[in-house]
């Protein structure tokens, strides 16, 4: 039942927009393309530092069953926090895509990730520049983002899409490496971003 429903609004969005949709075996199969705009934050559970999200957009590509890829190109953020409880330390987060975001739309609900390297710049410590070099970053980063419980999902309206990822292991941060390694990696960070302003384009 869900799938028929979620084929349903995706065929009669197409209908609205002017596609056509064949029934013939040969024929693509129809997509509903639907861009939101796009905003919200990261907290790093070890460092208590914000990541801003966004502002961006969101181009999704779904498809009658419901399932989706997308596009979501985050803008790079600044990041602070205390070191050791009073050493200023602040620096840029860049979220490098590694793939598109993929998931699928159900009644209400929104299950997906999107695939990420995380990559520093521009580091200080107390003020005064850390070379980090132009390759500090993790590996690919999975970051779940998901209608949270008791929340409705629009496909034109959007809604709020909440996980919690892990960090994995910084390489190429040059002498600092060890020191962000034992600041930053790690399990229980969250990511909250909400989607509004649903069109098909």
């Amino acid at each position: 039942m869900r799938k028929s429903a979620i084929a349903a609004v995706a065929v009669g969005a197409l209908a609205l927009t002017g596609t056509t949709v064949s029934t013939a075996s040969a024929a693509p199969v129809p997509v509903l393309k639907v861009i939101y705009d796009a905003t919200g934050s990261s907290t790093v559970l070890k460092t208590g530092s914000v990541v801003a999200l966004g502002p961006t957009t969101l181009t999704t590509n779904v498809l009658p069953d419901g399932t989706f890829t997308g596009s979501l190109i985050l803008p790079p953020a600044q990041t602070s926090f205390k070191l050791l409880g009073f050493l200023p330390v602040t620096a840029t987060v860049n979220f490098i895509p590694v793939g598109p975001v993929k998931g699928a739309l159900g009644i209400g609900k929104v299950r997906s990730k999107a695939f990420f390297d995380i990559r520093l710049s521009d580091v200080t410590l107390a003020g005064i520049p850390t070379p980090v070099g132009d390759s500090c970053q993790t590996g690919r980063t999975v970051i779940p983002a998901n209608t949270p419980k008791g929340e409705k999902f629009d496909l034109t309206k959007g809604g709020n899409l909440t996980g919690t990822y892990t960090i994995g292991q910084f390489s190429n941060c040059g002498l600092t490496t060890v020191l962000i390694n034992q600041l930053i990696p790690g399990p229980g960070n969250t990511a909250t971003l909400t989607l509004s302003n649903g069109h098909v384009a």
